[in-house]
């Protein structure tokens, strides 16, 4: 049994070239050109925006979405539909309040940090 491969389409060097629309730029890049459009006008009309440590929490804060993100990313890709990561940050971060706020020697809300360790 034989098989032939098609011939490789030919090229038309001579067709006009299409110009890119408006549509196909706005969908590859829409949300870059927003992002980038909301970040000047913070920057230019909110007090201390462009300051280093506004952007140091910004990459702090975004940190910490990534790694929910890409845990939220590998529990879809491998089948097991979880929506408990939300409720389970939340959680751990009370949990780690309370951890912190028991094992701390200061109460520094109520005290000013000048009070003796807890009783064990």
């Amino acid at each position: 049994m034989t098989t032939t491969t098609p011939p490789p389409e030919k090229l038309d060097y001579a067709a006009p070239l299409r110009r890119p629309s408006l549509r196909a730029f706005w969908d590859a890049t829409g949300m870059l050109v927003v992002f980038i459009l909301l970040f000047a006008a913070c920057a230019l009309f909110v007090p201390n925006f462009a300051s280093w440590f506004n952007y140091k929490s910004i990459l702090l804060s975004v940190a910490t979405v990534g790694l929910i993100s890409c845990t939220m990313l590998f529990c879809l890709a491998a089948g097991d539909f979880d929506l408990s990561v939300g409720s389970i940050v939340a959680m751990s971060g009370v949990l780690a309040a309370v951890v912190i706020r028991r094992e701390s020697h200061q109460d520094p809300v109520r005290h000013g940090g000048n009070i003796p360790p807890p009783p064990t």
